[in-house]
């Protein structure tokens, strides 16, 4: 019946925000990586692209 009132403040954590900024970043940066190496690889398979140092055909 004689509890303390809780006069402090709720804590405002930090903390989460920086955790989930890096999940986002990692996972923009590991979706433009995997979108990057799959156009290298298409281009590599593709047999009617140019060699790279040719002189473009018109």
């Amino acid at each position: 019946m004689n509890e303390p009132e809780n006069t402090s403040p709720p804590r405002k954590y930090r903390w989460p925000w920086f955790f989930w900024g890096a999940v986002v970043l990692f996972i923009a940066l590991a979706v433009l990586w995997v979108g990057f190496a799959a156009n290298r690889i298409a281009t590599e398979r593709d047999p009617n692209t140019p060699l790279p140092g040719t002189a473009p055909m018109r």
